[in-house]
């Protein structure tokens, strides 16, 4: 859950937490431990769970986001 949902244009490469910076973070309901990345590869819809606070804390790699991905 972050702030302000909604479609955002990728335009460049960004990360996970950049992403979520152009939804304004986190919402205070938001389970940042487990954030669902869901992405289309050939056809076949899959789906990969990231913990934002361990990204943050350098613990965790910041994934890319892509054109059409839903987080």
């Amino acid at each position: 859950a972050v702030r302000e949902p909604g479609s955002y244009p990728v335009l460049r490469q960004i990360t996970l937490l950049q992403a979520m910076a152009l939804a304004k973070g986190a919402s205070e309901d938001a389970n940042v431990r487990r954030v669902a990345v869901f992405r289309t590869i050939g056809g076949q819809r899959q789906a990969a769970a990231f913990d934002v606070q361990a990204i943050r804390r350098g613990q965790s790699a910041d994934p890319i986001i892509y054109p059409g991905d839903i987080i």
